[in-house]
C-alpha cells in the first residue's frame, strides 16, 4: 500500500489539490460580487466585470490543471525514474530474450551492461554475441543447459564469459518464461567472480582454487586486535570494524557439540555471514604464542571448495542434457529405498528407450534431439506418481522407479500413462515437427532380482524384446520375456562348428520383371541341421551373434555368393545381381574390406552385388553402420532396403541413405486384394520411390491377382512364390 493510501483522507495531496482550488474559485467568486454590488464603480467597469467573470474562472483553472498536471506527471514518472536509477547502478544486468525462427536473441537489455560488461547495446543485441564470448572450455557445456533452460519455468546456471576488455568473469545467469508461448524470456546475469578466489579465465579454474587463508591477532582478553586482508575477505569486515571484537561475535562453530569459546589448538569449521548477506564456510585454528599471551587465529576459506564439491556431485550423479539423475544415482539411492519398503509392497523399474532418437538427430541434428529429450523428460516428469522417480540411463534411455505398489497390475497402469506421453506430437520448431514411439520394459522387485543393477539389466532386457517384437508404446515385463528353450540352447551351441562341419548351404530365390524374365536373385542361408533339419536364416543366426561365428558365416556367404555370380556370368545367365541379406550386427568395417577384397579379386562382379537391409534394423542404425552402408555403396554394392512401409518415417530413408532399391513388404502385399486403402498406400510409395530415383521390388507375391494388382501400381519387379519359391543353386528352374 503507498504511502499516500495510509494517510487519513482529509491528508490526501490530492483532495487538497482540489480543495484549494475551490476554494479560491470561490473566493474570486465573492470578491467579484461584492466589489460589483457595493463598490461605487461606473456602470461600465460593473458591466466589465460582470463580462470577465468567466474569462478569469477560465484562466485560473488552466493554471492549475498545468500546475496539477505537472505535479501528477512527476508523481507517476518518481517510480519509473527510481526504477531507471536503479537498474543503472545495480550489479545485476536485466534483460529479455525474443525467439527469432530456432534461436533466442537479445531484445532488450538494462544500460548498466554497457558499464559491468563493456559491451554496447547494440553489441549485446547482435546475433550470435552471448555464444561468441563463452569460456571456449564453458561452452558445449553451456549451450545444453540453456536449451535445459528455455525448456523450463525457471533456470539458474554460472559460467564464464569474456569481457570487453578480454578477461573471463563468472556470471550466474537466471531466466525464466515470461509468457506461454515460450517466445519472450526474461533473465539476469551477476557478476559472481568475486566468489571465486583464482580468476575466471585460469587455466587450473576447473581443477583447483588457491586456499584463501587469513591471519587474526587476539589480545590476553581474546578480543580482535588486528587481522590481515585476507581475514578481512573472508569475513567481510574490516579490521577497525572487528577490532576489540571477541571472534565468538563473529564465527559460529559448525557443530552445536563444541564449545562456545574457540579454545587454543582446537580445528574448528564454523560459519559466517558477511555485510552484504553472503554466507561464508570456513575452518578455524587457534594457537597461542610461545612468548606471549597472546593467540593467533587462522581461518581459511571453505566456501569455493564446497561449491566445487557440490558441483562435482552435481555432474557426476545428474545427466548433463536432461539435468535428471543418472545411473549412479539411482545405484546409490536404490538400497535406502528398499530398505524403507514394507514387507507386503512391491517395487519395479521400467527401463524406457526412444525407438527413433538416431534418426532424429540425424536429420534434425544434435540441437534439436537434445531438445526432443528434455520435452520427453518433463512429460514423463508430469505423468509420474507420487513417490516415483525418473532417471536418466545416458542418450535416449530413462529408467523409472516405482515405489510402494501393492499389485503387479499397479505396475501396468502407471507404466501405461508414462507410455501416453508419446503420443502426443512433438514441436520443437516449424521445421522438427514429429510423432517418436519407444520401446519399454519393467523388472519387479524382489521378483526378478534384489540389487539394482540386476534390475536395471532385467528391465532393459525387457525392452529389447519389446524392440525385437516391435512392440511400441507398450511395456514388457521380464516375467514375460520367453526364456531359452532347450532347442535355442541347442542352437546356439551347435552353430558354432556348423561351417566346419559344411552344413549350411545357398538358396537363391528369382526376381521377375513385368514379362516374367528372371533378372537377379536374392541369396538366402539354409542350415541342414542334423536334428532339426533344414532351419531358415531366421531361425538360427541370432544365435551365432556370440563369438565369432557370425563373422566367419558372413565372410562364407560373401564368398559363395561371389562364386556362384561369377559362374552364371560364365554361363551367360539372366540373372545379372545378387543380394545378401544383412543384420546390423554385420555391418561393419570388416565387411566392407571384404566386399572390397572380392571385387578386387574379381572386377567382373562390378555392379552385380547388392546388400539388403531390413528397415527396422536402420532404425537401430548408428554412426559406424550408416558410415559401413556408405562404404558399400562406394564399392558400388547396390544397397536395397527390405520390408520397406513397416517402420518409422520409411520415406526419409531415401534421402538419409543411398537407396539403389526398395522391396515392399510381403505383409502389404498380401492384404492389397481385399484393402483398397493399402492399395493407394503402395501406389503412392511406389510413385514417390520412382520419383527419387529408387527401383520398386514386391515381396512375397503368391498369385496371380496379387501379380495383376502390384503391375497396375506401377511395381515393374517382383519375387514370391507363385512362380519360384528359394532353391539351392541346383533346383532353380525357367532361368531362361
Amino acid at each position: 500500500m503507498s504511502k499516500q493510501q495510509d494517510k487519513p483522507w482529509y491528508q490526501r495531496s490530492t483532495l487538497r489539490s482540489v480543495a484549494l482550488y475551490v476554494t479560491l474559485i470561490v473566493a474570486m467568486e465573492a470578491i467579484m460580487i461584492v466589489v460589483s454590488e457595493w463598490a461605487s464603480l461606473p456602470d461600465d467597469v460593473t458591466l466589465w466585470l460582470r463580462h470577465a467573470q468567466p474569462w478569469v474562472v477560465i484562466v485560473l483553472s488552466v493554471i492549475f490543471i498545468v500546475i496539477y498536471g505537472r505535479s501528477w506527471q512527476k508523481h507517476y514518472r518518481r517510480p519509473t525514474d527510481l526504477l531507471s536509477d536503479y537498474l543503472e547502478n545495480s550489479p545485476t544486468i536485466h534483460f529479455e530474450l525474443r525467439r527469432e525462427n530456432d534461436n533466442f536473441r537479445v531484445h532488450w537489455v538494462s544500460k548498466n551492461a554497457e558499464k559491468l560488461l563493456g559491451y554496447s547495446v547494440d553489441e549485446i543485441k547482435a546475433s550470435n554475441w552471448w555464444f561468441n564470448h563463452l569460456h571456449p572450455a564453458d561452452r558445449n557445456t553451456v549451450v545444453k543447459k540453456a536449451i535445459r533452460g528455455v525448456e523450463e519455468p525457471e533456470f539458474l546456471y554460472e559460467y564464464r564469459f569474456q569481457h570487453a576488455d578480454g578477461h573471463y568473469i563468472w556470471i550466474r545467469d537466471q531466466i525464466r518464461q515470461d509468457d506461454d508461448s515460450g517466445k519472450r524470456i526474461k533473465g539476469s546475469w551477476l557478476n559472481i567472480s568475486t566468489e571465486f578466489n583464482s580468476p575466471a579465465d585460469s587455466p587450473n579454474t576447473e581443477i583447483s582454487q588457491h586456499f584463501m587463508i587469513g591471519q587474526a591477532e587476539l589480545d590476553n582478553e581474546r578480543r580482535v586486535s588486528h587481522i590481515d586482508k585476507h581475514f578481512e575477505k573472508i569475513i567481510g569486515l574490516s579490521n577497525d570494524e572487528v577490532k576489540g571484537t571477541r571472534l565468538e561475535d563473529i564465527l559460529t562453530p559448525v557443530h552445536s557439540q563444541k564449545s562456545a569459546t574457540f579454545e587454543p589448538g582446537e580445528t574448528l569449521a564454523v560459519v559466517g555471514r558477511r555485510k552484504d548477506f553472503t554466507r561464508f564456510k570456513a575452518q578455524l585454528i587457534v594457537k597461542q604464542c610461545d612468548k606471549t599471551d597472546r593467540l593467533i587465529a587462522c581461518l581459511a576459506d571453505l566456501s569455493h571448495i564446497e561449491q566445487q564439491y557440490h558441483q562435482l556431485v552435481q555432474e557426476a550423479y545428474h545427466d548433463e542434457t536432461t539435468g535428471l539423475p543418472n545411473l549412479r544415482n539411482l545405484h546409490e539411492s536404490f538400497n535406502e529405498l528398499i530398505n524403507s519398503l514394507p514387507d507386503d509392497r512391491l517395487a519395479a523399474l521400467v527401463t524406457i528407450n526412444i525407438n527413433q532418437f538416431y534418426q532424429l538427430t540425424k536429420r534434425y541434428g544434435g540441437l534439436v534431439g537434445a531438445q526432443a529429450l528434455q520435452r520427453i523428460a518433463r512429460r514423463l516428469k508430469e505423468a509420474l506418481p507420487f513417490g516415483s522417480k525418473l532417471y536418466s540411463a545416458g542418450n535416449d534411455e530413462f529408467i523409472v522407479l516405482i515405489n510402494n505398489i501393492t499389485e503387479y497390475i499397479d505396475v501396468q497402469v502407471i507404466s501405461d500413462k508414462l507410455l501416453s506421453v508419446f503420443e502426443q506430437k512433438l514441436v520443437i520448431n516449424h521445421d522438427a515437427q514429429f510423432h517418436l514411439t519407444c520401446s519399454a520394459g519393467a523388472s519387479i522387485y524382489p521378483l526378478d532380482g534384489y540389487d539394482s543393477e540386476q534390475l536395471v539389466t532385467q528391465s532393459r532386457a525387457a525392452m529389447l524384446a519389446a524392440r525385437h517384437g516391435h512392440a511400441s508404446n507398450a511395456v514388457i515385463f521380464q516375467q514375460d520375456v520367453e526364456q531359452p528353450s532347450h532347442t535355442q540352447l541347442q542352437l546356439a551351441e551347435d552353430i558354432q562348428s556348423a561351417l566346419q562341419k559344411q552344413q549350411l548351404e545357398m538358396f537363391y530365390q528369382p526376381i521377375l520383371d513385368d514379362q516374367r524374365r528372371v533378372v537377379a536373385a536374392e541369396a538366402l542361408l539354409r542350415w541342414h541341421h542334423p536334428e532339426f533339419g533344414l532351419l531358415s536364416a531366421g531361425e538360427f543366426l541370432r544365435h551365432a551373434e556370440h563369438g565369432n561365428a557370425l563373422t566367419e558365416i558372413g565372410f562364407w556367404v560373401l564368398s559363395s555368393v561371389c562364386n556362384q555370380l561369377a559362374q552364371w556370368q560364365d554361363d551367360n545367365s539372366p540373372i545379372k545381381r545378387v543380394s545378401i541379406n544383412l543384420s546390423t550386427s554385420q555391418l561393419s568395417s570388416q565387411l566392407s574390406s571384404e566386399f572390397a577384397r572380392q571385387l578386387a579379386d574379381n572386377p567382373e562382379l562390378q555392379g552385380g552385388l547388392a546388400i539388403e537391409v531390413s528397415e527396422g534394423a536402420l532404425n537401430e542404425a548408428d554412426e559406424a553402420i550408416n558410415g559401413t552402408i556408405q562404404q558399400l555403396s562406394q564399392l558400388g554394392i547396390a544397397v536395397i532396403i527390405d520390408d520397406f512401409g513397416t517402420g518409422f518415417s520409411s520415406l526419409n530413408y531415401l534421402a538419409d541413405y543411398p537407396i539403389d532399391t526398395v522391396k515392399i513388404d510381403r505383409s502389404l502385399v498380401r492384404s492389397l486384394t481385399d484393402n483398397e486403402r493399402t492399395q493407394r498406400i503402395v501406389a503412392a510409395m511406389i510413385k514417390i520411390a520412382k520419383e527419387a530415383g529408387v527401383e520398386v521390388i514386391a515381396e512375397g507375391i503368391e498369385n496371380e491377382k496379387q501379380l495383376e494388382l502390384i503391375l497396375q501400381l506401377g511395381c515393374q519387379k517382383w519375387q514370391g512364390h507363385l512362380i519360384h519359391p528359394a532353391k539351392p543353386v541346383g533346383e532353380l528352374i525357367n532361368l531362361d
